[in-house]
């Protein structure tokens, strides 16, 4: 931290603005957080929750319910108001989908931050609530970055789905606890899949809602080859075919690492809130001692969905 109490991440010689963004949510924790943003967290949360709860009939989740419980794999991850589990990414991607927000940036960052972080956190045992509603707050702060960067993708056919794999990965990497390089990988990877059309909106597709859900879906895979040693794209921002100049005709990259003392969310920007000389490992224990940044525990918010067995895993073999 700066004399003036504002936090430096700089690039150094031709580093892509995504290693200073990598850096930043690798360095930033739960002591980080101011109390407002921790509280627009669990509305996102609740926001998440309220839609998923009225979508689960609709007729392409219905579809990728059934394909998913066909394909089966490891109940490792807690598919809501289904009552069994699949592998994380597999029920991100399915809680994705049914959580089909009225709000355009509650589509596109938060319920891809939620469910990733929800499924990461069922993967891995349990995580501290503060470090919950970090990762969460830290991806959405990514995603909007992506979308300010480049303006003009809408307009171009692009889908808003392109972010969400973004989100996801940063989500489930932070959860996971990933250097600034592992996590740049897992981005990297992550270009390598991004996609979406709007012509399956203008065509009133029902699988237009999956195309968010696909990418939460392949974000969170990336994370898994990014930490078996799997490299993704180096240059994520800056380089001839990167994502800028791929999803956009007009890319501006300033967004990506201006005002790096603030953290964006769907609803406005928070100042970040770290006492100077307060490590990142000192934050990571309080995190794990303390209770969450707002007071509350966010995990108690998913508790009407799951009001049926958690353990359960359904019938994955047939």
């Amino acid at each position: 931290m700066t004399a003036d109490g504002a936090f430096r991440w700089t690039a150094q010689g031709d580093m892509d603005p995504i290693d200073v963004l990598c850096r930043r949510i690798v360095t930033l924790g739960p002591c980080d957080m101011p109390r407002d943003l921790a509280r627009e967290v669990e509305a996102g949360i609740q926001r998440c929750v309220a839609e998923l709860d009225r979508d689960l009939d609709r007729d392409a989740v219905r579809g990728l319910h059934n394909t998913l419980l066909h394909v089966g794999g490891r109940p490792e991850s807690r598919v809501a108001g289904r009552g069994f589990r699949l592998p994380a990414h597999e029920a991100a991607t399915f809680n994705v989908a049914a959580s089909w927000m009225p709000d355009r940036d509650d589509r596109r960052f938060v319920a891809p931050a939620v469910w990733s972080a929800l499924a990461t956190s069922d993967a891995l045992g349990g995580v501290p609530a503060a470090a919950f509603t970090t990762a969460i707050a830290l991806s959405v702060d990514l995603g909007r970055r992506l979308q300010q960067a480049t303006p003009d993708a809408g307009a171009q056919g692009h889908h808003d789905a392109i972010y969400a794999g973004f989100v996801a990965a940063a989500c489930a990497a932070k959860l996971r606890g990933f250097s600034s390089d592992a996590l740049r990988n897992a981005l990297g990877i992550m270009l390598s899949q991004a996609a979406g059309t709007t012509q399956a909106t203008r065509d009133h597709a029902s699988g237009d809602q999956l195309q968010i859900a696909f990418n939460v879906g392949d974000g969170l895979k990336s994370v898994m080859l990014a930490s078996v040693g799997v490299t993704g794209v180096r240059r994520v921002a800056s380089g001839e075919f990167s994502f800028l100049k791929l999803f956009s005709r007009s890319p501006d990259p300033r967004p990506l690492t201006s005002d790096l003392h603030h953290v964006w969310s769907v609803r406005g920007r928070f100042m970040l809130s770290r006492s100077p000389g307060v490590s990142v490992d000192a934050q990571n224990t309080l995190a794990r001692a303390s209770k969450p940044t707002s007071g509350n525990d966010p995990f108690d918010l998913f508790e009407p969905l799951f009001s049926v067995d958690a353990n359960a895993t359904g019938n994955t073999d047939e």
